[in-house]
């Protein structure tokens, strides 16, 4: 499974995956990338997490403090129970809705989302405990 390193997003994943799963070159094969089931990216400036989706086996990853605006490329990752998008700038949570084994989801201080939206969200999540702060 290739990164494409000429990609900033896509090296800060790779380099995280590495330094998770100890191993700091060679080829990242899907036996390697199952092994991964908790990931942090916190603090990485990531715009998107193309990527990501390799990773079918994840149960926790935290976004938090980067500059997302959109949460598409993570519908596949089914897997899901735990996951934070603190301090970002999302615009739109829809596909989030497909992760139905989500518990536990930190959308707080994302200031373009709508308590219409977190609301939707919270329908199609209905064991999903949702942590937000909508001021629109």
């Amino acid at each position: 499974m290739d990164f494409d390193l000429t990609d900033p997003n896509q090296a800060k994943i790779e380099k995280a995956i590495r330094k998770k799963l100890e191993e700091p070159e060679g080829e990242l094969t899907m036996a390697h990338l199952d092994k991964v089931t908790g990931l942090s990216l916190r603090n990485n400036q990531l715009t998107d997490v193309k990527g990501l989706e390799k990773l079918n086996q994840l149960k926790r990853l935290y976004l938090h403090h980067n500059q997302l605006t959109d949460v598409k490329d993570l519908g596949n990752l089914t897997q899901l129970t735990y996951l934070s998008f603190r301090d970002n700038q999302l615009t739109d949570v829809k596909d989030l809705e497909k992760l139905d084994q989500l518990t536990w989801l930190s959308l707080f201080n994302n200031p373009d989302l709508t308590k219409a939206q977190i609301d939707e969200l919270q329908k199609a999540l209905p064991n999903c405990r949702i942590y937000s702060n909508p001021t629109k």
